[in-house]
């Protein structure tokens, strides 16, 4: 839940620590959050859901926005 819950914190991690392309940056971001995601109880899902759905908007939508 904490890396669903703290997305700015990996986008840090993708672009400043790992010196990413925005490609590279929004993809690994992406697969993490996947990745969490699948890992989750159903009620773990339940109480995150919402920022789950704003993070994966925010970065298809910056996915979108570079293109």
């Amino acid at each position: 839940m904490a890396h669903i819950d703290q997305i700015p914190s990996l986008l840090y991690l993708a672009f400043v620590q790992h010196k990413m392309s925005i490609d590279e940056g929004i993809a690994w971001v992406t697969e993490k959050l996947e990745r969490s995601w699948k890992k989750l109880c159903p009620f773990a899902k339940e109480i995150i859901e919402e920022k789950y759905v704003a993070a994966k908007t925010l970065l298809n939508t910056a996915q979108l926005s570079y293109i």
